[in-house]
This record gives structure tokens, sequence and C-alpha cells, in this order.
């Protein structure tokens, strides 16, 4: 299956979950944990999704879920700089590509923050930015916008390796999903009131 197709099952899976932004939200839920945690099983991510509000998945969509977290975070323990978000690819609109940014960026947040795992502070100044980015203003993009184009690749691709960056300074920890985020939780930056724009600056040497 492309990339292409791979994203089109997952939107068509679960755009409709009332709880998201995007569906592109719920991938980088999953690549949060499956960073910083051992997998969970399909009743594990039930469990979870439960605590948080979603809607119940039918058995085809938890499938789906479950092994696209292993698939992660198996990438993730043999292969991490080769880790890419399940994205719009560039043949769609530019500010779908945008939207489904933002949205990734925030599952990954919350992903993060459920974990339980304490970050370093020079991680906490890669999560700031990520934040940032998870607050990125769709409305100011173009469809036609080659520089704009030129910068949501650029965002991508330093948002990409967060992942990788995480895992090799953490050993994944064992699933706990009734005390999931509620112990030892990490001190995140807060979110950002200030929406962020293709044109403000990545961190110098994450780029």
């Amino acid at each position: 299956m492309s990339d292409a197709q791979a994203w089109q099952e997952w939107r068509d899976t679960f755009q409709e979950q009332a709880e998201l932004q995007h569906p592109a939200e719920l991938h980088g839920l999953l690549t949060g944990l499956m960073t910083l945690i051992e997998p969970l099983t399909a009743q594990q991510w039930q469990q979870l999704l439960d605590s948080l509000g979603y809607e119940s998945l039918d058995e085809a969509a938890m499938r789906l879920l479950a092994d696209e977290g292993l698939d992660i975070h198996d990438l993730l323990t043999d292969d991490p700089w080769a880790f890419m978000p399940l994205l719009p690819d560039d043949e769609q609109p530019l500010p779908e590509q945008a939207a489904a940014l933002a949205g990734w960026c925030q599952g990954l947040m919350l992903g993060i923050g459920l974990s339980g795992v304490r970050l370093h502070p020079d991680e906490l100044e890669l999560v700031e930015t990520v934040q940032h980015i998870a607050q990125l203003d769709v409305l100011e993009i173009s469809e036609a916008d080659e520089e704009q184009a030129a910068e949501l690749t650029e965002l991508t691709e330093f948002v990409r390796m967060i992942p990788a960056s995480l895992r090799e300074a953490h050993t994944p920890q064992p699933a706990q999903v009734l005390t999931l985020g509620q112990t030892d939780a990490p001190v995140l930056p807060p979110v950002v009131d200030a929406r962020f724009s293709p044109d403000d600056d990545l961190p110098a040497g994450n780029a």
C-alpha cells in the first residue's frame, strides 16, 4: 500500500470521530505513545480512547489503529530515522496538508503527555516548537504558494525527527493504561497563545 493509500484509509476510517480536530491527530497520538511506551493491545487502546472521551471504534477501525501503533513502535525500534508521519501527500491542497500537520502535532503532544515519561530540558525545547506548529494558522496558507509549500515541507521534516530523537534517549516503558498519564507526568511547556506561521524560525540546529 502506498503512503497516499494508507493516508486515505486512515482518513476515511477516523474522520467521523467527533473528538478529533483532524484524523491526523490520532496518528500523532499513537506516535507520541509508541515512542515512549511499549505497544498496547486493542483492548488497551480502546480503554485509553474511552478515557479520553472518544467514540467506540468498530472491530476494523480498532484493528487498523492497533496494527499502526505496533508498526510505529517497531519502526522506531529498528530504523527510527526512517519514520514519517501519516499525512496527506503533496498532491493534496496546501491548506489540507497544513491542517493535517497541525493536527498530527497536537496528537503527538497528547501522546507524549499521556506516556508519563519525563523529558530532558533539551527535549522540552523541541516539544515547545511542536506546540507552536500545532497552532499553525491554516487560514494564512494559500493553495498555490511555492514558498509556503517549501516551508511546510521543512516543518514536516522537523517534526518527523522528534520521535526518533526521543526514542534514542528513552527506552520504551511498560504500558500501564489505568494510570497512563496520571503519575510522573512530564512537565511540558504551556500551549502558546500565538499561532505559528510558516515564516517563523525553527530552533537552530533542528531544521
